[in-house]
């Protein structure tokens, strides 16, 4: 009870009285357009290949099976990584110079199977799993024994992903919300039989009429004690605590931004995300990141839902940025691209120890671990804010 006693005075401090009221105040950064950095007349952040994981043919090793395939990765205290691929159905544990240490391949519903899993979280002990579309949670330990199942109907009839680890002890979910532009948040103390602690939902402020079918999935990542979450109807992430109130809100000028699409016929309604925002990845104690994708031929999202409605899909030309923050929040440089995509590869996982991981095709499927630097000049800066 402890560990909830002291959630609950961190759930207090975000609220103080007036006449008997109860105010919440988070707190709101606004960012420019541009940041701090951006005027520097050189680059002032770099990747460091490290290394990669998989290769390009089975009888050499672990091979991948597409990047887009490849839906959940972690690490753990030694740096260790764990990938997860939902076409092989294969869970792998590398170690941090890249042998093999264990996987696991065995296809199925039974203890310990794997069948379209969907993303993978570890904690200081356990590695967990949301298997079978999201409709089970499996535990294993870190040498890849399992452990148990944990049925997912009780927390919700749609697909629950796994988020991350909170604080040690809880273990953060979501799923999609039909007919909303959001997500629904669970969470679950780890070390008391996987309880029910909080749920919550999280839906962008917006007039947006999402047709009831439709999904508008948003990104969540644990960064600290809270929970943050990206917005989809403008650029906007906010930091929950573990109860689902809002501590902060970071946003930033960006016109380019294009929200979801959303158009109605008369026998059904339809929604179409042509762009996006994921979360933040935390690099260091000083550092943060996200990844903003924008359509630049789209103006106008509901007539490209139109007509996509009508079967008449536009080819879309799109622009991506890697987004770097202080600690605080303060926007300090982006770096541009063409596609989708940055040039490093998907953004899967950072370690908070300044390492990136990505996912790419090129020359084959494979996970790439880079090291990102600042450049001293920068660094300083970075700390100060």
């Amino acid at each position: 009870m402890g560990k909830l006693y002291r959630y609950l005075s961190m759930f207090l401090l975000h609220f103080f009285v007036i006449g008997g009221v109860v105010v919440s105040q988070p707190i709101e950064i606004m960012n420019p357009h541009e940041g701090l950095w951006q005027a520097k007349a050189f680059v002032p952040i770099e990747f460091k290949k490290v290394r990669s994981f998989g290769k390009e043919f089975p009888d050499q090793g672990i091979a991948f099976s597409t990047r887009g395939k490849i839906v959940g990765l972690d690490t753990d205290a030694e740096e260790n990584i764990y990938v997860l691929d939902n076409q092989l159905n294969i869970l792998v544990k590398f170690s941090d110079s890249g042998d093999l240490i264990w996987k696991i391949d065995q296809e199925g519903r039974g203890p310990g199977d794997l069948e379209n899993p969907l993303a993978i979280a570890v904690s200081k002990e356990h590695v967990f799993v949301s298997n079978i579309f999201g409709s089970r949670l499996d535990v294993f330990d870190l040498k890849g024994r399992f452990i148990r199942s944990i049925d997912m109907y009780d927390i919700s009839t749609n697909p629950v992903k796994i988020v991350g680890v909170l604080n040690k002890s809880y273990l953060v979910l979501e799923n999609v919300v039909y007919g909303k532009p959001g997500i629904k948040i669970s969470v679950l103390d780890i070390e008391n039989e996987f309880e029910l602690v909080s749920q919550f939902n999280a839906f962008d402020d917006t007039d947006l009429n999402i047709p009831a079918g439709a999904q508008i999935a948003k990104e969540a990542t644990v960064i600290g004690e809270h929970i943050v979450i990206a917005g989809v109807a403008n650029y906007r992430l906010d930091y929950y605590d573990l109860f689902g109130s809002i501590y902060k809100s970071i946003k930033r000028d960006f016109p380019e931004f294009v929200r979801v699409g959303v158009a109605r016929n008369s026998s059904r309604g339809y929604a179409v995300q042509l762009g996006g925002l994921t979360s933040f990845y935390q690099l260091s104690d000083s550092l943060l990141m996200n990844n903003v994708v924008w359509p630049e031929n789209i103006k106008n999202p509901d007539k490209a839902a139109e007509s996509a409605l009508k079967g008449e899909f536009v080819p879309l030309e799109a622009k991506n940025s890697l987004d770097f923050y202080s600690k605080k929040g303060e926007l300090l440089y982006s770096i541009l691209s063409d596609g989708f995509r940055p040039k490093i590869g998907s953004i899967l996982h950072s370690d908070k120890n300044g390492h990136l991981y990505t996912a790419t095709n090129d020359p084959y499927p494979r996970v790439i671990k880079y090291e990102v630097l600042l450049l001293q000049s920068s660094q300083s800066l970075s700390k100060e804010r």
